[in-house]
């Protein structure tokens, strides 16, 4: 369950607004956010924790506040999941073919695969960016908002605009603080901010003499 969180790269995060850097392997979560998102009990989520811990599977360091958690074979793990069996690649690319036709007929099925992939890794990157821009804008850490990314994918699958997203989860944020109120606490409180299309800017009497 930590291995599908756990970062697949290096990278930075953020934390109350002090950046921690993030190797392969490693993700940042409170016990609450597990037993949210797990649907457990506290007590159970420190049982299970502990229990990694002694099998050596995973290492816990507490940082401003939070658990930094490393998933020890995360990268065997990995390896495993995105392995094609080599040995089958290596039949198919040096087997003595019957024809030049089926050696032109092999390459570019394997080109057009590799492309993919790496279109795909790049969606990927771009996506889990955004995420943290909106985690950033809303002044909150990626640990406590992991079960409440997939709103994000609700607000661009309704053709919001990134930038719009962006700027009214801050001017939201801004208007709370403004009048001396708490921030939000999550990011499900902004979800109710794009449930209606956005409004459409009216021009003022001056805007439209400006204008002429």
């Amino acid at each position: 369950m930590l291995i599908e969180d756990a970062s697949y790269k290096d990278r930075m995060t953020f934390v109350s607004g002090n950046p921690v850097p993030l190797k392969r392997g490693q993700l940042l979560a409170s016990e609450r956010a597990l037993m949210e998102k797990w649907g457990w009990a506290r007590q159970r989520v420190r049982t299970y924790l502990k229990h990694l811990e002694a099998d050596g599977k995973i290492t816990r360091v507490i940082t401003q506040g939070m658990t930094l958690l490393t998933v020890c074979n995360y990268r065997k793990f990995q390896d495993r999941k995105n392995s094609d069996n080599p040995a089958g690649n290596q039949q198919v690319t040096h087997e003595q073919p019957t024809s030049n036709q089926a050696v032109t007929h092999e390459q570019p099925i394997i080109e057009e695969g590799k492309e993919s992939k790496e279109g795909k890794e790049r969606d990927d990157d771009a996506r889990k960016n955004f995420d943290q821009k909106v985690v950033d804008a809303a002044g909150l850490f990626v640990g406590s908002c992991m079960q409440d990314l997939h709103l994000v994918t609700g607000w661009l699958e309704k053709g919001l605009d990134e930038g719009f997203i962006l700027g009214e989860i801050g001017r939201v944020r801004s208007n709370k603080l403004a009048k001396s109120e708490e921030a939000p606490s999550s990011l499900r409180y902004y979800d109710s901010c794009f449930k209606s299309p956005p409004r459409q800017h009216k021009p003022s009497m001056q805007e439209r003499i400006d204008a002429l």
